[in-house]
């Protein structure tokens, strides 16, 4: 697979520092997002074998760049970018269904609703509320503070899809 051949240590640190060339105004927090995101996509590929494990671990042990001082976040992703991460999230045979699934969910979640990693890690299935007519999910952010975001529909279906082929919907895990 194609993915493969991209996603090793040196291919993502001269990703990395390319970005961070090439967009000067990206700051501290828009370059760790990518490589958590990078991390992340690496850790379903071992999960799924497209990559193996040292792989994966030689991945999560880049370093996060470090922006300029006085730097100010500017745009996370390009509309291009963001475009073919989820054609690529779309594409069939990459990862078995339930993966596919729980990552077309979770990534639209982060990408559309700007939710750190670490608040969907802690979501859970009873986090998904109603308040009059919107959707909502909590969130459970940093220093055990709680907010509220509306659910766009495209993140909703992506969530009602993984959640029907959900190992144990019950459980409220996501």
């Amino acid at each position: 697979l194609w993915l493969s051949t991209v996603l090793n240590r040196a291919a993502v640190t001269e990703w990395l520092v390319g970005l961070q060339q090439h967009q000067p105004m990206l700051g501290k927090s828009a370059l760790d997002l990518a490589r958590s995101a990078i991390v992340f996509l690496a850790r379903i590929a071992a999960e799924q074998h497209i990559v193996d494990d040292d792989t994966y671990l030689s991945i999560r042990s880049i370093q996060p760049l470090s922006a300029e001082s006085g730097q100010h976040p500017g745009t996370w992703l390009m509309l291009e970018e963001i475009a073919h991460l989820i054609e690529v999230l779309d594409t069939p045979g990459i990862w078995q269904p339930i993966y596919q699934m729980r990552n077309r969910a979770l990534i639209r979640l982060m990408l559309f609703c700007g939710i750190r990693a670490g608040e969907v890690a802690a979501a859970r299935w009873g986090d998904l509320i109603r308040q009059g007519s919107h959707n909502m999910l909590r969130i459970h952010g940093k220093g055990d503070k709680i907010g509220y975001i509306k659910l766009p529909e495209e993140v909703l279906e992506a969530l009602a899809d993984w959640r029907k082929q959900h190992l144990a919907p019950a459980s409220g895990a996501f």
